[in-house]
């Protein structure tokens, strides 16, 4: 694709809007400049001048680094993963790197890279948890090389600004050195770090990568509270002059996501035709510069064929005491940006009104007052139900439930829809797991426990140790179980009366972890080896525990009732890939599957004579191996009506095996694979996929198709 420096004229059909408007407010603008026949005048910046010389697309060589993940290894030997993700449109690239720190702790980083118009160069900004460390520069990039120069800061008294120089150098497509200088007293660069990175099959990434206390949003961003969890919708019209006919109908849908550790607030903005379907129109950041002390905003534009769109400026937070209405909630933003080689500047107000909706007002940088009237003047609705549903269950009266990240539990009796959050009751608005029980009680895993509702109220249920803490171990069809959640180490099993917590018999790759990372020397590790990822009981009533894959990793628990039996990450073929097990699927043959499709599992019985600890011995046998360049590792499963099984991936879509074939099930939106959490077979057996970002979905003939209730 080449890129061309948008012309005045945007025309009509590339008018697209994001939650903030920019790029519908820069089409007028672009249209008005057509009518009245003026030229834009170019903001003065700090970089050298922009020319009118066309340029080569500067982002292509970036393409390749799209697809699979990045294996980053330094030279500790520790690892982190890279995942490339275009921006709207093709001009604007997000990185978000995960993983453990050398402490051990959970890591999350971003950076964002961008073709800047006005600047004439890709830029970058990069936010880490090191020191609350903000970079900013630029970088270029030809495929084969790449040569960027940024300054870091980092929080102190005062702040620490340092210069640095990243570089990279590929050897072949699939592999390259990142060395990192730092400019020296004679203003010469020196080596400071260096790491290599190799593409991988991409991995069923956990979200976060973090403990409790990363989940939780940053004082600095407190302000955006109200607006996360939610997927906003717009509808409107915009006009940037009277004279300039009946302005521009557009229907717009945005949310918020706490990007945690990176300490960022990530805001997607889609264009909805007539028809329903998405347009990705905008990407936008806020964060905490650890430099300047203030909150920043970086918002990017996808203009399709004519270009694209950035805008920079500071966000603070307005006064709102006594202002009727007042839901307590206010953001100014100051935006200074470029739509091509036009310099365009505004004034963005929005109001978190009592009744739930945002208000949203738009100024040009010249109507001085707040009172002149704005040239985009609307409100902002919360759809029904959240984009995040993670989980659905269909209860026995036929009501189905959805569980939602950050918004609580949503049901649907098939005519009406009901949200029930911490203000009903839960616990938790992260709702993980949806269970029922045989008098119809319903149960919900969340992030701080498990709630119990009987039809009327909510109660949370306070989890008993036993003593010694494995002496209730036990098996009942009756019983539920639970997991406890990171870093507790233990399972839950609930009787109907007592929620039982039960540790697992100690073993011996356990003892070697705690050896290896002691409390007393890593007290803030959030993480366990015997954390329960997943719970399945077979068809003959046996429990399969799901743990932590990688080096030394538990992998897989099973129990009978009578004795425990594992088998460990190694032998279930994950290498030292750090996963989990999020799912144990039991196929037609009754043969197991943990995760992965490279291996599945085979449960022979011993000889009661024998002297072996476990009643059965465990044999692999080889899988379906790698359907693809990027399926083998699955989050969910389920087994239809007539025993095949379906594997829903992070972002790959589904597979179904039969016993013979695999058969790919993708999941779009937007042209765009929607990342997956969950797949469960309801009482008449309809498939259901619960996602991250995407809502639920449901399968309709040979497609999933979006659930709207």
């Amino acid at each position: 694709m080449s890129f061309h420096a948008p012309p005045r004229a945007v025309r009509v059909h590339y008018l697209l809007v994001s939650l903030f408007l920019i790029a519908a407010v820069s089409a007028c603008t672009a249209r008005q400049e057509e009518n009245t026949g003026a030229k834009a005048v170019q903001e003065p910046s700090r970089s050298t001048p922009a020319t009118t010389a066309q340029v080569a697309d500067p982002m292509a060589s970036f393409a390749s680094m799209v697809g699979g993940e990045w294996k980053t290894t330094a030279a500790s030997g520790r690892s982190m993963f890279d995942t490339w993700h275009w921006g709207p449109g093709k001009h604007s690239m997000r990185v978000v790197t995960d993983g453990l720190a050398a402490s051990g702790n959970p890591w999350r980083a971003l950076q964002v890279m961008y073709w800047h118009p006005g600047r004439k160069e890709v830029r970058m900004l990069g936010l880490n948890p090191y020191n609350a460390s903000v970079a900013e520069g630029s970088i270029k990039f030809d495929g084969k090389t790449a040569d960027g120069v940024f300054d870091m800061y980092q929080s102190g008294v005062p702040p620490v600004r340092r210069k640095l120089n990243s570089r990279w150098t590929f050897d072949g497509p699939d592999k390259y050195q990142d060395s990192l200088l730092e400019a020296g007293g004679a203003a010469e660069y020196v080596p400071l770090a260096a790491w290599d990175r190799v593409r991988v099959a991409p991995r069923a990434q956990a979200r976060p990568p973090a403990g409790e206390e990363a989940s939780k949003v940053s004082e600095h961003l407190k302000v955006f509270q109200p607006f996360l969890g939610h997927t906003w919708n717009a509808r409107g019209e915009v006009k940037a002059d009277s004279r300039d006919g009946p302005g521009v109908a557009f229907h717009i849908e945005t949310t918020f996501e706490w990007i945690p550790l990176a300490s960022a607030i990530y805001a997607r903005s889609f264009a909805l035709r007539g028809n329903g379907e998405p347009t990705h129109v905008l990407d936008t950041y806020f964060y905490h510069h650890t430099g300047t002390d203030k909150l920043r905003c970086l918002a990017l534009t996808n203009l399709g064929e004519s270009g694209s769109g950035v805008y920079e400026g500071d966000v603070t937070v307005p006064d709102r005491e006594g202002v009727e209405g007042s839901g307590g909630a206010a953001l100014q933003l100051d935006l200074k940006g470029y739509v091509g080689e036009r310099a365009l500047s505004y004034i963005v107000r929005i109001d978190v009104e009592k009744e739930g909706t945002l208000h949203q007002r738009v100024w040009p940088l010249d109507a001085v007052t707040r009172d002149s009237t704005p040239m985009i003047d609307v409100h902002h609705a919360v759809s029904e139900m959240s984009k995040s549903i993670l989980t659905v269950f269909q209860d026995r009266k036929g009501n189905y439930w959805f569980g939602s990240d950050v918004q609580g539990v949503y049901r649907y009796d098939g005519k009406s829809l009901r949200q029930f959050t911490g203000e009903d009751g839960l616990c938790n608005d992260r709702v993980r797991g949806i269970q029922e029980d045989k008098s119809g009680n319903m149960y919900f895993t969340t992030a701080d426990g498990i709630s119990k509702f009987d039809g009327q109220a909510f109660t949370t249920l306070i989890p008993v140790k036993g003593n010694p803490p494995d002496k209730e171990w036990r098996l009942d069809p009756d019983d539920l179980w639970f997991p406890a959640g990171q870093d507790a180490g233990v399972v839950y099993r609930y009787d109907g009366t007592i929620l039982h917590c039960l540790e697992f018999p100690k073993t011996k790759l356990g003892d070697e972890h705690f050896a290896r990372f002691p409390r007393s020397q890593f007290p803030n590790m959030r993480f366990n080896p015997y954390d329960v990822y997943s719970i399945l009981k077979d068809s003959k009533g046996t429990l399969w525990f799901g743990t932590g894959t990688g080096r030394g990793a538990l992998g897989v628990c099973r129990y009978d009732g009578k004795s425990f039996t594992w088998i460990s990450s190694d032998e279930l073929g994950f290498g030292d890939v750090a996963l989990c097990v999020r799912s144990t699927a039991e196929d037609k043959d009754g043969k197991f599957w943990f995760s992965n499709t490279l291996n599945r599992f085979d449960v022979l019985p011993n000889d009661p004579a024998s002297q072996v600890n476990s009643s059965v011995s465990i044999r692999k046998e080889k899988g379906v191996g790698r359907s693809d360049d990027r399926f083998a590792y699955f989050m969910s499963s389920a087994k239809d009506e007539i025993g095949d099984l379906w594997m829903a991936t992070y972002g790959a879509g589904v597979w179904r095996y039969d016993g013979k074939n695999m058969t790919h099930y993708p999941v779009l939106e937007g042209g765009q694979p929607v990342t997956l959490y969950s797949i469960y077979k309801d009482n008449h057996g309809v498939l259901w996929l619960g996602t991250h970002e995407s809502g639920a979905y449901r399968l309709s003939g040979k497609a999933f198709e979006k659930f709207k209730p």
